[in-house]
Protein backbone atom coordinates (compact mmCIF):
# COMPACT_ATOMS: atom_id res chain seq x y z
CA UNK A 1 0.00 0.00 0.00
CA UNK A 2 1.76 2.94 -1.15
CA UNK A 3 1.14 6.59 -0.63
CA UNK A 4 -0.67 7.74 -3.25
CA UNK A 5 -2.86 4.69 -2.74
CA UNK A 6 -3.78 6.05 0.86
CA UNK A 7 -4.59 9.40 -0.41
CA UNK A 8 -8.68 10.13 -0.56
CA UNK A 9 -10.24 10.26 -4.08
CA UNK A 10 -9.53 13.52 -5.66
CA UNK A 11 -13.01 16.27 -4.40
CA UNK A 12 -13.18 16.88 -8.18
CA UNK A 13 -14.00 13.40 -9.41
CA UNK A 14 -16.31 13.27 -5.76
CA UNK A 15 -18.29 16.49 -7.67
CA UNK A 16 -18.68 14.70 -10.77
CA UNK A 17 -20.58 12.64 -10.12
CA UNK A 18 -24.64 13.31 -9.22
CA UNK A 19 -25.70 10.20 -7.47
CA UNK A 20 -24.19 8.86 -4.93
CA UNK A 21 -24.87 8.48 -1.34
CA UNK A 22 -22.14 8.77 1.06
CA UNK A 23 -21.56 6.97 4.50
CA UNK A 24 -24.49 4.59 4.67
CA UNK A 25 -24.78 2.66 7.84
CA UNK A 26 -25.05 -0.77 6.78
CA UNK A 27 -25.13 -2.65 10.53
CA UNK A 28 -25.16 -1.11 14.17
CA UNK A 29 -22.43 -3.21 16.04
CA UNK A 30 -19.29 -0.88 15.23
CA UNK A 31 -19.29 2.60 13.60
CA UNK A 32 -16.62 2.03 11.08
CA UNK A 33 -19.69 -0.59 9.45
CA UNK A 34 -20.65 2.04 6.56
CA UNK A 35 -20.59 2.42 2.54
CA UNK A 36 -20.97 4.74 -0.22
CA UNK A 37 -22.76 4.02 -3.22
CA UNK A 38 -22.23 5.87 -6.76
CA UNK A 39 -24.90 5.25 -9.10
CA UNK A 40 -25.14 5.72 -13.14
CA UNK A 41 -27.76 8.02 -14.71
CA UNK A 42 -30.30 5.26 -15.49
CA UNK A 43 -30.43 3.24 -12.08
CA UNK A 44 -33.98 3.21 -10.92
CA UNK A 45 -36.37 0.72 -9.31
CA UNK A 46 -37.60 0.16 -12.51
CA UNK A 47 -34.30 -0.10 -14.67
CA UNK A 48 -31.77 -2.24 -12.04
CA UNK A 49 -28.31 -2.13 -12.64
CA UNK A 50 -25.56 -4.55 -12.01
CA UNK A 51 -23.73 -3.60 -9.35
CA UNK A 52 -19.67 -3.61 -8.15
CA UNK A 53 -18.47 -3.97 -4.63
CA UNK A 54 -14.90 -3.12 -3.31
CA UNK A 55 -13.52 -4.06 -0.52
CA UNK A 56 -9.91 -1.40 -0.16
CA UNK A 57 -6.95 -2.88 1.04
CA UNK A 58 -4.27 -1.75 3.33
CA UNK A 59 -2.62 -4.67 5.29
CA UNK A 60 -5.66 -5.41 6.85
CA UNK A 61 -5.60 -2.63 9.38
CA UNK A 62 -4.92 0.58 7.37
CA UNK A 63 -7.36 2.09 4.13
CA UNK A 64 -10.41 3.39 3.93
CA UNK A 65 -13.40 3.16 1.77
CA UNK A 66 -13.01 6.73 0.15
CA UNK A 67 -8.93 5.57 -0.99
CA UNK A 68 -7.18 6.59 -3.91
CA UNK A 69 -7.66 2.65 -4.86
CA UNK A 70 -11.52 3.67 -5.69
CA UNK A 71 -10.11 5.59 -8.89
CA UNK A 72 -9.40 2.11 -10.76
CA UNK A 73 -13.17 0.91 -10.19
CA UNK A 74 -14.86 4.14 -9.98
CA UNK A 75 -15.46 4.26 -14.07
CA UNK A 76 -18.10 1.35 -14.09
CA UNK A 77 -20.69 3.43 -13.53
CA UNK A 78 -20.23 5.17 -16.84
CA UNK A 79 -20.92 2.12 -17.90
CA UNK A 80 -23.83 1.89 -16.15
CA UNK A 81 -22.86 -0.29 -13.04
CA UNK A 82 -23.59 0.47 -9.74
CA UNK A 83 -20.06 1.31 -7.58
CA UNK A 84 -20.29 0.41 -3.40
CA UNK A 85 -17.17 1.02 -1.38
CA UNK A 86 -17.06 -0.79 1.53
CA UNK A 87 -15.86 0.16 4.99
CA UNK A 88 -15.17 -2.28 8.24
CA UNK A 89 -13.28 -2.96 10.99
CA UNK A 90 -9.68 -3.40 10.51
CA UNK A 91 -7.99 -5.99 12.11
CA UNK A 92 -6.11 -4.56 14.92
CA UNK A 93 -9.92 -3.83 16.27
CA UNK A 94 -11.58 -7.01 15.29
CA UNK A 95 -9.53 -10.23 14.17
CA UNK A 96 -10.47 -12.74 11.87
CA UNK A 97 -13.46 -13.54 10.74
CA UNK A 98 -14.91 -10.42 12.34
CA UNK A 99 -14.33 -8.37 8.79
CA UNK A 100 -15.03 -10.90 6.50
CA UNK A 101 -18.46 -10.85 8.55
CA UNK A 102 -18.39 -7.07 8.12
CA UNK A 103 -18.10 -7.46 4.49
CA UNK A 104 -20.82 -9.50 4.23
CA UNK A 105 -22.95 -7.61 6.24
CA UNK A 106 -22.71 -4.74 3.51
CA UNK A 107 -23.74 -7.29 0.58
CA UNK A 108 -26.61 -8.35 2.56
CA UNK A 109 -27.76 -5.17 3.27
CA UNK A 110 -27.05 -3.55 -0.43
CA UNK A 111 -29.76 -6.71 -1.24
CA UNK A 112 -32.29 -5.66 1.09
CA UNK A 113 -31.95 -2.06 0.00
CA UNK A 114 -31.31 -2.93 -3.68
CA UNK A 115 -34.95 -1.94 -4.92
CA UNK A 116 -34.21 1.86 -3.15
CA UNK A 117 -31.36 2.38 -5.51
CA UNK A 118 -32.35 0.80 -8.45
CA UNK A 119 -29.61 -1.99 -7.67
CA UNK A 120 -29.98 -5.45 -9.31
CA UNK A 121 -29.21 -8.08 -6.25
CA UNK A 122 -29.07 -10.86 -8.66
CA UNK A 123 -25.96 -9.00 -10.30
CA UNK A 124 -23.02 -8.46 -7.69
CA UNK A 125 -19.45 -8.62 -7.92
CA UNK A 126 -16.76 -7.97 -5.20
CA UNK A 127 -13.76 -6.80 -5.84
CA UNK A 128 -10.70 -5.85 -4.00
CA UNK A 129 -6.90 -5.49 -3.46
CA UNK A 130 -4.31 -7.00 -1.30
CA UNK A 131 -5.52 -7.43 2.09
CA UNK A 132 -9.60 -6.23 0.69
CA UNK A 133 -8.59 -9.30 -1.94
CA UNK A 134 -8.40 -11.32 0.62
CA UNK A 135 -11.81 -10.52 1.98
CA UNK A 136 -13.21 -10.23 -1.59
CA UNK A 137 -12.20 -14.07 -2.44
CA UNK A 138 -13.52 -15.30 1.43
CA UNK A 139 -17.09 -13.35 0.31
CA UNK A 140 -16.97 -15.04 -2.99
CA UNK A 141 -15.93 -18.64 -1.78
CA UNK A 142 -17.64 -18.78 1.59
CA UNK A 143 -20.91 -17.68 -0.47
CA UNK A 144 -23.83 -17.29 1.96
CA UNK A 145 -22.13 -18.76 5.33
CA UNK A 146 -22.34 -16.26 8.48
CA UNK A 147 -25.45 -14.97 8.74
CA UNK A 148 -24.81 -12.14 11.82
CA UNK A 149 -25.00 -8.42 12.09
CA UNK A 150 -28.42 -7.95 10.45
CA UNK A 151 -30.42 -8.78 7.26
CA UNK A 152 -30.66 -12.65 7.85
CA UNK A 153 -33.42 -12.77 5.32
CA UNK A 154 -30.52 -12.17 2.78
CA UNK A 155 -27.87 -13.92 1.60
CA UNK A 156 -24.37 -12.80 0.80
CA UNK A 157 -23.34 -14.42 -1.92
CA UNK A 158 -21.91 -12.82 -5.21
CA UNK A 159 -22.03 -13.62 -9.07
CA UNK A 160 -17.92 -12.95 -9.94
CA UNK A 161 -14.89 -11.49 -8.22
CA UNK A 162 -11.71 -9.70 -9.42
CA UNK A 163 -9.09 -9.93 -7.16
CA UNK A 164 -5.93 -7.68 -7.00
CA UNK A 165 -2.70 -8.90 -5.84
CA UNK A 166 -4.53 -10.82 -2.66
CA UNK A 167 -3.60 -12.36 0.25
CA UNK A 168 -3.88 -15.84 -0.22
CA UNK A 169 -2.57 -18.33 2.63
CA UNK A 170 -0.99 -16.93 5.10
CA UNK A 171 0.81 -20.27 5.87
CA UNK A 172 3.53 -19.53 3.43
CA UNK A 173 3.46 -15.75 2.77
CA UNK A 174 6.62 -15.04 5.17
CA UNK A 175 8.44 -17.96 3.85
CA UNK A 176 7.77 -16.88 0.30
CA UNK A 177 8.80 -13.32 1.31
CA UNK A 178 12.38 -14.49 2.47
CA UNK A 179 12.57 -16.49 -1.10
CA UNK A 180 12.03 -13.77 -2.73
CA UNK A 181 14.23 -11.44 -0.69
CA UNK A 182 11.60 -8.56 0.46
CA UNK A 183 12.02 -10.43 4.19
CA UNK A 184 15.36 -10.94 6.40
CA UNK A 185 13.97 -14.03 7.75
CA UNK A 186 13.46 -12.78 10.96
CA UNK A 187 10.57 -14.08 13.25
CA UNK A 188 6.95 -13.06 12.49
CA UNK A 189 5.80 -10.60 14.78
CA UNK A 190 3.00 -9.03 15.77
CA UNK A 191 3.89 -6.12 13.30
CA UNK A 192 3.32 -8.03 10.30
CA UNK A 193 -0.37 -7.56 8.93
CA UNK A 194 -1.36 -10.86 8.68
CA UNK A 195 -0.07 -11.77 12.28
CA UNK A 196 -2.70 -8.49 13.64
CA UNK A 197 -5.51 -9.76 11.21
CA UNK A 198 -5.16 -13.63 12.47
CA UNK A 199 -4.38 -12.46 16.01
CA UNK A 200 -0.87 -13.89 17.19
CA UNK A 201 2.21 -14.58 15.37
CA UNK A 202 1.59 -17.40 12.57
CA UNK A 203 4.27 -19.52 14.09
CA UNK A 204 2.18 -19.61 17.40
CA UNK A 205 -1.14 -20.43 15.79
CA UNK A 206 -2.61 -23.80 14.86
CA UNK A 207 -2.01 -24.40 11.50
CA UNK A 208 -6.09 -25.38 10.72
CA UNK A 209 -7.03 -22.12 12.03
CA UNK A 210 -4.83 -20.24 9.56
CA UNK A 211 -5.91 -22.01 6.62
CA UNK A 212 -9.46 -20.85 7.56
CA UNK A 213 -8.02 -17.42 6.25
CA UNK A 214 -7.30 -19.06 3.08
CA UNK A 215 -9.87 -18.86 0.19
CA UNK A 216 -8.27 -21.72 -1.99
CA UNK A 217 -9.42 -24.25 1.43
CA UNK A 218 -13.14 -23.36 0.08
CA UNK A 219 -12.99 -23.75 -3.54
CA UNK A 220 -15.52 -25.93 -4.98
CA UNK A 221 -17.25 -26.62 -8.62
CA UNK A 222 -20.18 -24.43 -7.81
CA UNK A 223 -18.27 -21.01 -7.07
CA UNK A 224 -18.54 -17.99 -8.89
CA UNK A 225 -16.35 -16.91 -11.95
CA UNK A 226 -12.87 -15.67 -9.86
CA UNK A 227 -10.15 -13.05 -11.73
CA UNK A 228 -6.73 -12.95 -10.37
CA UNK A 229 -4.14 -10.37 -11.02
CA UNK A 230 -0.83 -10.33 -9.76
CA UNK A 231 2.76 -8.89 -10.52
CA UNK A 232 6.26 -10.38 -9.91
CA UNK A 233 7.85 -7.72 -8.35
CA UNK A 234 4.99 -7.40 -5.52
CA UNK A 235 6.90 -6.70 -2.20
CA UNK A 236 4.48 -7.74 0.22
CA UNK A 237 2.37 -9.63 -1.33
CA UNK A 238 4.66 -12.92 -3.19
CA UNK A 239 3.71 -12.97 -6.73
CA UNK A 240 3.58 -16.95 -5.46
CA UNK A 241 0.46 -16.74 -3.35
Amino acid sequence: MNEETLLGIPQEILDSIPRKFLDLQYANHNERCKLDIYLPPEASPENRVPCLIQIHGGGFVNGDKRDMSNTTFLGVINHGYAYVSVEYRPANEAEFPKPIHDCKAAIRWIKAHAGEYGIDPARIAVTGNSSGGNYSLLVATTNNEDKSMGNPGYDSSVQACIALYPVINSSSIIEERVMNGTSDGSPATMDAAECKYLGARIVDLDYAFVQKSNPGQYITPQICPIMLRQGMADKPVPYQQ
